[in-house]
């Protein structure tokens, strides 16, 4: 695991109330999809704040490991964070009913968020498992194509979300693919 990779000892009775309202957050959105929209609202909030409680503690074994090649760990904490305002802004765009806000928030959270935390993932975790599996294979993790996968996700992500800028939509959309490609080649 993760905590396991950074030397740190973990604890999952830490965890217990943050899932609790993780689990509440994901039940009042569920319930706001069809009910009220401060529901949703509120769900949004508790999901902050129980992905807040549980990125302070990573964050804290972050810091704390001593490992010196921490960079997957420290683009999570990234990303992470950037789930977090997601969410906030979501809570605030529905509450206030400025639903821009909420589309705004549903694509930071999409791209800016869960897609990169996967990619960084990816990254760091499929060299090891492909070690494990073929014979004599040194992992190698290189940040280069780190970065070109997470410009691949952001940008995708920057090109979908400019309908409005013409020259961005459409015909230019498989301009954000080429840094994935690149990285495949």
């Amino acid at each position: 695991t993760t905590l396991r990779r950074l030397w740190m000892p973990s604890s999952a009775e830490r965890l217990r109330w943050p899932i609790a309202l993780h689990v509440a957050g994901v039940v009042l959105l569920m319930i706001g999809t069809v009910g009220s929209v401060v529901f949703a609202a509120f769900g949004a909030l508790l999901l902050a704040i129980a992905w807040t409680a549980i990125g302070i503690g990573f964050a804290a074994l972050v810091r704390a490991s001593r490992l010196a090649d921490r960079l997957h760990a420290r683009c999570v904490v990234l990303f992470w964070t950037m789930g977090i305002a997601a969410a906030l802004l979501f809570a605030a765009g529905l509450g206030t009913h400025h639903y821009a806000f909420a589309g705004l928030a549903a694509w930071l959270l999409l791209f800016g968020s869960v897609g990169p935390i996967s990619v960084t993932v990816a990254h760091r975790v499929l060299p090891f498992f492909t070690s494990n599996a073929v014979a004599g294979l040194v992992p190698w993790w290189p940040n280069w194509a780190l970065a070109l996968l997470l410009a691949a996700m952001i940008g995708l992500g920057v090109v979908l979300y400019a309908p409005r800028v013409e020259v961005l939509h459409g015909a230019w959309q498989w301009l954000a693919i080429l840094p994935a490609a690149a990285a495949a080649a």
